[in-house]
Protein backbone atom coordinates (compact mmCIF):
# COMPACT_ATOMS: atom_id res chain seq x y z
CA UNK A 1 0.00 0.00 0.00
CA UNK A 2 2.87 2.39 0.88
CA UNK A 3 4.53 1.71 -2.47
CA UNK A 4 1.30 2.49 -4.35
CA UNK A 5 0.90 5.76 -2.44
CA UNK A 6 4.49 6.80 -3.14
CA UNK A 7 4.05 6.09 -6.85
CA UNK A 8 0.86 8.14 -6.95
CA UNK A 9 2.62 10.99 -5.11
CA UNK A 10 5.48 10.99 -7.59
CA UNK A 11 3.05 11.03 -10.51
CA UNK A 12 1.28 14.02 -8.98
CA UNK A 13 4.61 15.88 -8.87
CA UNK A 14 5.84 14.82 -12.32
CA UNK A 15 2.68 15.04 -14.43
CA UNK A 16 2.40 18.87 -14.32
CA UNK A 17 5.99 19.16 -15.52
CA UNK A 18 5.36 16.69 -18.32
CA UNK A 19 2.19 18.51 -19.35
CA UNK A 20 3.94 21.92 -19.32
CA UNK A 21 6.76 20.52 -21.46
CA UNK A 22 4.26 19.03 -23.83
CA UNK A 23 2.41 22.31 -24.06
CA UNK A 24 5.69 24.17 -24.70
CA UNK A 25 6.70 21.75 -27.42
CA UNK A 26 3.27 22.13 -28.98
CA UNK A 27 3.70 25.93 -29.02
CA UNK A 28 7.02 25.77 -30.90
CA UNK A 29 6.57 26.10 -34.63
CA UNK A 30 9.00 26.11 -37.54
CA UNK A 31 9.52 28.23 -40.61
CA UNK A 32 12.30 26.93 -42.81
CA UNK A 33 15.42 26.61 -40.61
CA UNK A 34 13.88 28.76 -37.87
CA UNK A 35 11.85 27.78 -34.82
CA UNK A 36 9.56 30.26 -33.09
CA UNK A 37 6.83 30.76 -30.51
CA UNK A 38 3.98 33.24 -30.33
CA UNK A 39 3.40 35.04 -27.03
CA UNK A 40 1.11 38.00 -26.41
CA UNK A 41 0.68 38.65 -30.12
CA UNK A 42 4.44 38.80 -30.81
CA UNK A 43 6.89 36.27 -32.27
CA UNK A 44 10.12 35.09 -30.61
CA UNK A 45 12.76 33.19 -32.62
CA UNK A 46 13.83 30.33 -30.36
CA UNK A 47 16.12 28.13 -32.47
CA UNK A 48 17.77 27.48 -35.80
CA UNK A 49 18.81 24.31 -37.57
CA UNK A 50 22.57 24.01 -37.05
CA UNK A 51 22.96 22.76 -40.60
CA UNK A 52 21.90 26.16 -41.98
CA UNK A 53 24.49 27.83 -44.23
CA UNK A 54 25.17 31.14 -45.98
CA UNK A 55 22.80 33.99 -45.09
CA UNK A 56 19.89 33.63 -42.71
CA UNK A 57 17.19 36.29 -42.83
CA UNK A 58 14.95 36.79 -39.83
CA UNK A 59 11.50 37.79 -41.13
CA UNK A 60 9.68 40.89 -39.96
CA UNK A 61 6.40 39.00 -39.55
CA UNK A 62 5.28 35.43 -39.05
CA UNK A 63 1.62 34.54 -39.26
CA UNK A 64 0.85 38.23 -39.58
CA UNK A 65 2.50 39.00 -36.22
CA UNK A 66 5.68 41.05 -35.70
CA UNK A 67 8.91 39.26 -34.85
CA UNK A 68 10.25 41.22 -31.84
CA UNK A 69 12.67 38.91 -29.99
CA UNK A 70 15.63 36.72 -30.84
CA UNK A 71 15.63 34.36 -27.88
CA UNK A 72 18.38 32.83 -25.72
CA UNK A 73 20.79 30.65 -27.74
CA UNK A 74 18.62 31.05 -30.85
CA UNK A 75 21.58 30.66 -33.24
CA UNK A 76 24.04 29.11 -30.79
CA UNK A 77 26.58 26.86 -32.54
CA UNK A 78 25.35 27.56 -36.08
CA UNK A 79 28.89 27.32 -37.35
CA UNK A 80 28.10 27.48 -41.09
CA UNK A 81 26.06 30.70 -41.15
CA UNK A 82 28.06 33.59 -42.63
CA UNK A 83 25.58 36.45 -42.37
CA UNK A 84 22.38 37.45 -40.59
CA UNK A 85 19.73 39.91 -41.70
CA UNK A 86 17.92 41.26 -38.65
CA UNK A 87 14.67 43.22 -39.21
CA UNK A 88 13.80 46.58 -37.63
CA UNK A 89 10.99 44.93 -35.66
CA UNK A 90 13.43 43.24 -33.27
CA UNK A 91 13.50 44.86 -29.80
CA UNK A 92 15.76 42.56 -27.81
CA UNK A 93 18.29 39.79 -28.30
CA UNK A 94 18.82 37.05 -25.69
CA UNK A 95 21.94 35.54 -24.16
CA UNK A 96 24.35 33.50 -26.31
CA UNK A 97 22.09 34.30 -29.29
CA UNK A 98 24.97 34.22 -31.84
CA UNK A 99 27.59 32.42 -29.73
CA UNK A 100 30.01 30.19 -31.63
CA UNK A 101 28.80 31.18 -35.08
CA UNK A 102 32.32 30.59 -36.28
CA UNK A 103 31.87 31.74 -39.91
CA UNK A 104 30.06 34.97 -39.08
CA UNK A 105 32.18 37.92 -40.24
CA UNK A 106 29.91 40.94 -40.03
CA UNK A 107 26.58 41.87 -38.45
CA UNK A 108 24.38 44.93 -38.05
CA UNK A 109 22.04 45.27 -35.09
CA UNK A 110 19.19 47.66 -35.99
CA UNK A 111 18.31 50.74 -33.95
CA UNK A 112 15.03 49.13 -32.91
CA UNK A 113 17.02 46.91 -30.49
CA UNK A 114 17.16 48.40 -27.00
CA UNK A 115 18.54 45.43 -25.08
CA UNK A 116 21.19 42.78 -25.71
CA UNK A 117 21.98 40.05 -23.20
CA UNK A 118 25.29 38.47 -22.15
CA UNK A 119 27.75 36.52 -24.32
CA UNK A 120 26.07 37.69 -27.52
CA UNK A 121 29.05 36.99 -29.84
CA UNK A 122 30.93 34.68 -27.47
CA UNK A 123 33.64 32.81 -29.41
CA UNK A 124 32.65 33.98 -32.88
CA UNK A 125 36.09 33.23 -34.28
CA UNK A 126 35.67 34.98 -37.66
CA UNK A 127 33.75 38.10 -36.55
CA UNK A 128 35.45 41.29 -37.77
CA UNK A 129 32.91 44.09 -37.62
CA UNK A 130 29.75 44.86 -35.66
CA UNK A 131 27.44 47.84 -36.05
CA UNK A 132 25.46 48.37 -32.87
CA UNK A 133 22.02 49.81 -32.31
CA UNK A 134 22.15 53.46 -31.19
CA UNK A 135 19.61 52.70 -28.49
CA UNK A 136 21.41 50.16 -26.33
CA UNK A 137 22.85 51.26 -22.97
CA UNK A 138 25.23 48.41 -22.16
CA UNK A 139 27.84 46.10 -23.69
CA UNK A 140 27.23 43.15 -21.37
CA UNK A 141 29.32 40.38 -19.82
CA UNK A 142 31.61 38.50 -22.28
CA UNK A 143 29.93 40.03 -25.35
CA UNK A 144 33.04 39.60 -27.53
CA UNK A 145 34.90 36.96 -25.52
CA UNK A 146 37.54 35.25 -27.70
CA UNK A 147 36.54 36.95 -30.94
CA UNK A 148 39.96 36.44 -32.50
CA UNK A 149 39.36 38.38 -35.74
CA UNK A 150 37.65 41.44 -34.26
CA UNK A 151 39.67 44.58 -35.10
CA UNK A 152 37.63 47.70 -34.56
CA UNK A 153 34.47 48.60 -32.65
CA UNK A 154 32.56 51.85 -32.28
CA UNK A 155 30.44 51.83 -29.14
CA UNK A 156 27.50 54.17 -29.68
CA UNK A 157 26.72 57.26 -27.65
CA UNK A 158 24.24 56.40 -24.93
CA UNK A 159 26.10 53.33 -23.70
CA UNK A 160 26.88 53.85 -20.00
CA UNK A 161 28.45 50.50 -19.09
CA UNK A 162 30.92 47.95 -20.41
CA UNK A 163 30.41 44.65 -18.61
CA UNK A 164 32.80 42.13 -17.09
CA UNK A 165 35.19 40.73 -19.68
CA UNK A 166 33.18 42.25 -22.53
CA UNK A 167 36.18 42.33 -24.92
CA UNK A 168 38.46 39.92 -23.07
CA UNK A 169 40.81 37.71 -25.11
CA UNK A 170 39.64 39.36 -28.33
CA UNK A 171 41.91 40.70 -31.06
CA UNK A 172 40.43 44.22 -30.88
CA UNK A 173 42.94 46.85 -32.08
CA UNK A 174 40.91 50.01 -31.66
CA UNK A 175 37.72 50.89 -29.82
CA UNK A 176 35.84 54.18 -29.77
CA UNK A 177 34.46 54.77 -26.27
CA UNK A 178 31.41 57.04 -25.98
CA UNK A 179 31.38 60.14 -23.80
CA UNK A 180 28.38 58.69 -21.95
CA UNK A 181 30.35 55.81 -20.42
CA UNK A 182 30.18 55.82 -16.60
CA UNK A 183 31.23 52.32 -15.61
CA UNK A 184 33.72 49.80 -16.96
CA UNK A 185 33.71 46.49 -15.14
CA UNK A 186 36.71 44.29 -14.33
CA UNK A 187 38.55 42.39 -17.07
CA UNK A 188 36.78 44.48 -19.73
CA UNK A 189 39.80 44.34 -22.07
CA UNK A 190 41.76 41.56 -20.37
CA UNK A 191 44.49 40.14 -22.64
CA UNK A 192 43.50 42.14 -25.68
CA UNK A 193 47.01 41.63 -26.99
CA UNK A 194 46.51 43.72 -30.15
CA UNK A 195 44.87 46.78 -28.58
CA UNK A 196 47.16 49.75 -29.28
CA UNK A 197 45.40 52.80 -27.90
CA UNK A 198 42.52 53.76 -25.65
CA UNK A 199 40.93 57.09 -24.68
CA UNK A 200 38.64 57.02 -21.68
CA UNK A 201 35.97 59.73 -21.37
CA UNK A 202 35.34 62.35 -18.71
CA UNK A 203 32.80 61.15 -16.18
CA UNK A 204 34.48 57.80 -15.62
CA UNK A 205 35.61 57.66 -11.98
CA UNK A 206 37.12 54.19 -11.66
CA UNK A 207 39.16 51.67 -13.64
CA UNK A 208 38.30 48.28 -12.21
CA UNK A 209 40.73 45.44 -11.56
CA UNK A 210 42.54 43.83 -14.50
CA UNK A 211 40.73 46.05 -17.02
CA UNK A 212 43.76 46.22 -19.35
CA UNK A 213 45.87 43.44 -17.85
CA UNK A 214 48.24 41.79 -20.36
CA UNK A 215 47.41 44.27 -23.13
CA UNK A 216 51.03 43.98 -24.18
CA UNK A 217 50.64 46.05 -27.38
CA UNK A 218 48.97 49.00 -25.63
CA UNK A 219 51.06 52.11 -26.26
CA UNK A 220 48.78 55.09 -25.72
CA UNK A 221 46.41 55.63 -22.77
CA UNK A 222 44.45 58.82 -22.12
CA UNK A 223 42.88 58.97 -18.68
CA UNK A 224 40.06 61.39 -17.78
CA UNK A 225 40.51 64.07 -15.11
CA UNK A 226 37.40 62.70 -13.39
CA UNK A 227 39.20 59.44 -12.56
CA UNK A 228 39.53 58.84 -8.81
CA UNK A 229 40.54 55.20 -8.45
CA UNK A 230 42.72 52.75 -10.35
CA UNK A 231 42.24 49.24 -8.99
CA UNK A 232 44.62 46.28 -8.82
CA UNK A 233 46.28 44.95 -11.98
CA UNK A 234 44.54 47.62 -14.08
CA UNK A 235 47.54 48.01 -16.44
CA UNK A 236 49.54 44.97 -15.33
CA UNK A 237 52.17 43.92 -17.91
CA UNK A 238 51.38 46.67 -20.41
CA UNK A 239 55.05 46.86 -21.33
CA UNK A 240 54.69 49.18 -24.31
CA UNK A 241 53.18 52.06 -22.34
CA UNK A 242 56.09 54.50 -22.30
CA UNK A 243 54.18 57.54 -21.07
CA UNK A 244 51.11 58.06 -18.93
CA UNK A 245 49.64 61.12 -17.22
CA UNK A 246 47.80 60.45 -13.99
CA UNK A 247 44.78 62.76 -13.56
CA UNK A 248 44.51 65.47 -10.91
CA UNK A 249 41.49 63.94 -9.11
CA UNK A 250 43.12 60.55 -8.58
CA UNK A 251 43.07 59.35 -4.96
CA UNK A 252 44.03 55.68 -4.93
CA UNK A 253 46.33 53.33 -6.89
CA UNK A 254 45.72 49.62 -6.33
CA UNK A 255 48.03 46.61 -6.00
CA UNK A 256 50.20 46.04 -9.09
CA UNK A 257 48.18 48.63 -11.00
CA UNK A 258 51.21 49.59 -13.13
CA UNK A 259 53.37 46.53 -12.56
CA UNK A 260 55.79 45.89 -15.44
CA UNK A 261 54.98 48.84 -17.71
CA UNK A 262 57.52 50.71 -19.84
CA UNK A 263 57.34 54.27 -18.53
CA UNK A 264 60.44 56.29 -17.70
CA UNK A 265 58.75 58.88 -15.52
CA UNK A 266 55.68 58.93 -13.30
CA UNK A 267 54.23 61.91 -11.47
CA UNK A 268 51.69 60.93 -8.84
CA UNK A 269 49.41 63.97 -8.42
CA UNK A 270 48.52 65.73 -5.18
CA UNK A 271 45.42 64.14 -3.71
CA UNK A 272 46.59 60.55 -3.95
CA UNK A 273 46.63 59.06 -0.45
CA UNK A 274 47.13 55.34 -1.12
CA UNK A 275 49.56 53.28 -3.23
CA UNK A 276 49.03 49.53 -3.18
CA UNK A 277 51.40 46.59 -3.01
CA UNK A 278 53.79 46.35 -5.96
CA UNK A 279 51.99 49.19 -7.73
CA UNK A 280 55.08 50.11 -9.79
CA UNK A 281 57.23 47.01 -9.40
CA UNK A 282 59.24 45.62 -12.33
CA UNK A 283 59.16 48.96 -14.16
CA UNK A 284 62.67 48.47 -15.50
CA UNK A 285 62.80 51.76 -17.42
CA UNK A 286 61.48 53.94 -14.60
CA UNK A 287 64.05 56.63 -13.80
CA UNK A 288 62.09 59.50 -12.27
CA UNK A 289 59.27 59.34 -9.77
CA UNK A 290 57.39 62.15 -8.01
CA UNK A 291 55.48 61.41 -4.84
CA UNK A 292 52.82 63.83 -3.55
CA UNK A 293 52.75 65.37 -0.09
CA UNK A 294 49.20 64.00 0.29
CA UNK A 295 50.35 60.36 0.36
CA UNK A 296 49.46 58.57 3.60
CA UNK A 297 49.95 54.85 2.92
CA UNK A 298 52.48 52.95 0.81
CA UNK A 299 52.14 49.17 0.75
CA UNK A 300 54.86 46.55 0.22
CA UNK A 301 57.23 46.17 -2.74
CA UNK A 302 56.15 49.37 -4.46
CA UNK A 303 59.38 49.68 -6.49
CA UNK A 304 60.58 46.09 -6.44
CA UNK A 305 63.10 45.46 -9.25
CA UNK A 306 62.92 49.06 -10.50
CA UNK A 307 66.67 49.00 -11.01
CA UNK A 308 66.93 52.30 -12.90
CA UNK A 309 65.18 54.30 -10.19
CA UNK A 310 67.59 55.76 -7.64
CA UNK A 311 65.78 58.73 -6.13
CA UNK A 312 62.34 59.98 -5.16
CA UNK A 313 61.10 63.54 -5.64
CA UNK A 314 58.83 64.15 -2.66
CA UNK A 315 56.58 67.22 -2.55
CA UNK A 316 56.84 67.46 1.22
CA UNK A 317 59.44 67.82 3.94
CA UNK A 318 61.42 65.27 5.89
CA UNK A 319 58.98 65.75 8.76
CA UNK A 320 56.07 65.02 6.40
CA UNK A 321 57.77 61.84 5.24
CA UNK A 322 57.90 60.53 8.79
CA UNK A 323 54.08 60.66 8.91
CA UNK A 324 53.69 58.28 5.91
CA UNK A 325 52.68 54.71 6.78
CA UNK A 326 55.25 52.70 4.81
CA UNK A 327 54.78 48.93 5.05
CA UNK A 328 57.63 46.46 5.34
CA UNK A 329 59.40 44.74 2.43
CA UNK A 330 60.15 48.11 0.85
CA UNK A 331 63.93 47.96 0.80
CA UNK A 332 64.16 49.72 -2.56
CA UNK A 333 62.03 52.63 -1.39
CA UNK A 334 63.89 53.01 1.90
CA UNK A 335 67.33 52.85 0.28
CA UNK A 336 66.67 55.52 -2.34
CA UNK A 337 67.61 59.16 -2.01
CA UNK A 338 64.65 61.39 -1.16
CA UNK A 339 64.67 64.90 -2.59
CA UNK A 340 62.38 67.14 -0.55
CA UNK A 341 60.44 69.99 -2.14
CA UNK A 342 59.96 71.56 1.31
CA UNK A 343 63.13 71.99 3.32
CA UNK A 344 63.06 71.48 7.06
CA UNK A 345 63.54 74.72 9.09
CA UNK A 346 67.19 75.42 10.01
CA UNK A 347 68.68 77.24 13.01
CA UNK A 348 69.20 80.96 12.30
CA UNK A 349 72.80 81.66 11.34
CA UNK A 350 74.82 84.44 13.04
CA UNK A 351 74.92 87.76 11.20
CA UNK A 352 77.63 88.50 8.72
CA UNK A 353 78.94 91.43 10.82
CA UNK A 354 79.33 89.24 13.91
CA UNK A 355 81.05 86.53 11.92
CA UNK A 356 83.34 89.05 10.31
CA UNK A 357 84.22 90.64 13.66
CA UNK A 358 85.05 87.20 15.11
CA UNK A 359 87.17 86.20 12.18
CA UNK A 360 88.85 89.60 11.74
CA UNK A 361 92.30 89.88 13.28
CA UNK A 362 94.12 93.11 14.10
CA UNK A 363 96.09 94.18 11.12
CA UNK A 364 99.71 95.25 11.45
CA UNK A 365 100.36 98.53 9.94
CA UNK A 366 103.22 98.58 7.50
CA UNK A 367 104.62 102.06 7.44
CA UNK A 368 107.19 103.37 5.03
CA UNK A 369 110.77 103.80 6.17
CA UNK A 370 110.38 107.56 6.49
CA UNK A 371 107.40 107.34 8.86
CA UNK A 372 109.04 104.62 10.94
CA UNK A 373 111.84 106.93 11.99
CA UNK A 374 110.74 108.73 15.16
CA UNK A 375 112.94 111.07 17.14
CA UNK A 376 113.97 110.12 20.66
CA UNK A 377 112.33 113.25 22.03
CA UNK A 378 108.96 112.24 20.57
CA UNK A 379 109.37 108.76 22.02
CA UNK A 380 110.16 110.15 25.48
CA UNK A 381 107.18 112.51 25.34
CA UNK A 382 104.84 109.71 24.41
CA UNK A 383 106.25 107.52 27.18
CA UNK A 384 105.79 110.26 29.77
CA UNK A 385 102.22 110.85 28.59
CA UNK A 386 101.52 107.15 28.88
CA UNK A 387 103.01 106.96 32.41
CA UNK A 388 101.09 110.01 33.56
CA UNK A 389 97.84 108.69 32.17
CA UNK A 390 98.44 105.33 33.86
CA UNK A 391 99.10 107.11 37.19
CA UNK A 392 95.96 109.18 36.78
CA UNK A 393 93.91 106.05 36.19
CA UNK A 394 95.48 104.29 39.16
CA UNK A 395 94.88 107.33 41.44
CA UNK A 396 91.25 107.52 40.34
CA UNK A 397 90.77 103.80 40.97
CA UNK A 398 92.37 104.14 44.45
CA UNK A 399 90.12 107.10 45.27
CA UNK A 400 87.07 105.18 44.17
CA UNK A 401 88.08 102.17 46.27
CA UNK A 402 88.69 104.30 49.39
CA UNK A 403 85.40 106.12 48.88
CA UNK A 404 83.60 102.81 48.56
CA UNK A 405 85.28 101.51 51.77
CA UNK A 406 84.37 104.72 53.70
CA UNK A 407 80.77 104.48 52.60
CA UNK A 408 80.62 100.85 53.79
CA UNK A 409 81.99 101.73 57.24
CA UNK A 410 79.52 104.57 57.67
CA UNK A 411 76.64 102.26 56.78
CA UNK A 412 77.72 99.71 59.40
CA UNK A 413 77.97 102.44 62.11
CA UNK A 414 74.49 103.72 61.29
CA UNK A 415 73.05 100.21 61.60
CA UNK A 416 74.67 99.75 65.07
CA UNK A 417 73.43 103.14 66.29
CA UNK A 418 69.89 102.33 65.15
CA UNK A 419 69.97 99.01 67.02
CA UNK A 420 71.15 100.74 70.22
CA UNK A 421 68.36 103.32 69.99
CA UNK A 422 65.79 100.55 69.52
CA UNK A 423 66.96 98.72 72.66
CA UNK A 424 66.82 101.98 74.70
CA UNK A 425 63.20 102.55 73.61
CA UNK A 426 62.20 98.96 74.43
CA UNK A 427 63.89 99.16 77.89
CA UNK A 428 62.24 102.47 78.74
CA UNK A 429 58.84 101.07 77.73
CA UNK A 430 59.38 98.04 79.94
CA UNK A 431 60.33 100.19 82.93
CA UNK A 432 57.21 102.30 82.51
CA UNK A 433 55.02 99.21 82.39
CA UNK A 434 56.59 97.73 85.52
CA UNK A 435 56.40 100.98 87.47
CA UNK A 436 52.79 101.47 86.48
CA UNK A 437 51.94 97.97 87.66
CA UNK A 438 53.68 98.50 91.00
CA UNK A 439 51.91 101.81 91.57
CA UNK A 440 48.55 100.13 90.85
CA UNK A 441 49.18 97.42 93.47
CA UNK A 442 50.19 99.94 96.16
CA UNK A 443 47.09 102.04 95.59
CA UNK A 444 44.89 99.01 95.73
CA UNK A 445 46.30 97.93 99.12
CA UNK A 446 46.04 101.47 100.49
CA UNK A 447 42.31 101.65 99.57
CA UNK A 448 41.65 98.34 101.35
CA UNK A 449 43.11 99.69 104.56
Amino acid sequence: MKKVLSIIFCLILVLPIISVTAETDENIKTLGVLSYVIENGEVTITDCDTSATGTVEVPQEIEGLPVTVIGDEAFYGCELIENFVIPSTIKQIGRYAFSQCNKLESITIPDSVTYIDICLFHRCDSLKTVTFSKNITSIPYLTFFECHKLERITIPEGVTEIGIGAFSWSSIQSVDIPSTLKNMERNAFLECSKLKSITLPEGLTKINSSTFQYCDSLESVTLPQSLEKIEKNAFFFCKKITSITLPKNLKSIGDKAFDNIGVEEIVVPEGVTYIGKGAFSLCENLKKFTLPKSIKTIRQQVFKNCDSLTEINYNGSKADREKIEIFGDNEKLESMKWIYAIKSPEKPASSKKETASKQEKPKKENNSSKKSKITSSEESVSKEETISSEKLVSNEETANESQTATTGEETMKNKKENKNKLWIVITAFGVLVLSGGATFLILTKFKKR
